[in-house]
């Protein structure tokens, strides 16, 4: 029974890898020019830094499944690479250079954490993954809300 289930948590996991790949994800060189000439908004895709030693295997492939169920739907992923910029960090990166501008992992209080999240997020704490929107002109997406006429 142990069997089966890992086999079933594996491919459930390789099942949104999968998903997660129709995104057409930019590199970092590739997302930086293209926010430049494209007036897109754009959707960033936070990976997790760290892995949670006391989270149970199990647990954290079931959160990264909840968490991208939305890209199985292949209208909706056909909608987001027509309609944005689309790029995927990992704060693992030992430096990056963006706009001019480099940013490195830092060591804080016995937690590594990386410079480029804390500008993506406009926030010094957040718990990745995380999923980022900004505007075209690369503002942090706020939600308005309206009332109706």
């Amino acid at each position: 029974m142990k069997r089966i289930t890992t086999l079933l948590l594996a491919s459930l996991f390789t099942l949104t890898g999968v998903a997660q790949d129709k995104i057409n994800w930019l590199t970092t060189t590739e997302f930086e020019k293209a926010i430049k000439q494209e007036k897109q908004n754009c959707l960033i895709f936070i990976e997790q830094d760290r892995v949670d030693e006391n989270m149970p295997k199990e647990r954290a492939e079931e959160m990264q499944k909840r968490m991208f169920a939305f890209l199985e739907d292949d209208k909706l992923v056909d909608h987001i690479n027509k309609n944005f910029i689309c790029y995927k960090f990992n704060p693992l990166t030992e430096s990056l250079n963006f706009q001019g501008k480099e940013y490195k992992q830092i060591e804080e209080r016995g937690r590594t954490t990386h410079e480029f999240t804390a500008y993506l997020t406009e926030s010094e704490r957040i718990n990745l993954p995380a999923i980022v929107l900004k505007d075209q002109k690369f503002n942090l997406f706020e939600y308005q809300a309206s009332i109706p006429a």
